[in-house]
């Protein structure tokens, strides 16, 4: 989606709205970026829409509002290398 990893990590499910976009209701994103202050809109497609829908259904969304459960970049970066050397990527 082009979050930055702090970003991504407080999502909730507020900063998530449905908008009308050519005919058709999409989900987008809204927020002030944590860095710069700046406001983001970011349209969700395919799999990143499917994520949301799916982590709406979590209990820990249902109880805190929020999207993802707090990791930290370390051990995101951790599982991004174990990813990479699962499938070959140097």
């Amino acid at each position: 989606t082009g979050l930055r990893f702090t970003d991504a990590m407080h999502l909730e499910k507020h900063h998530v709205r449905k908008e009308k976009h050519k005919g058709r209701e999409r989900y987008v994103v809204e927020l002030d970026q944590q860095k710069t202050g700046n406001r983001v809109v970011i349209p969700l497609f395919g799999l990143a829409e499917g994520l949301y829908l799916k982590q709406l259904e979590s209990d820990m969304c249902q109880l805190t509002g929020r999207l993802f459960v707090p990791l930290s970049n370390v051990k995101v970066n951790a599982y991004l290398k174990t990813i990479a050397d699962l499938c070959g990527i140097d």
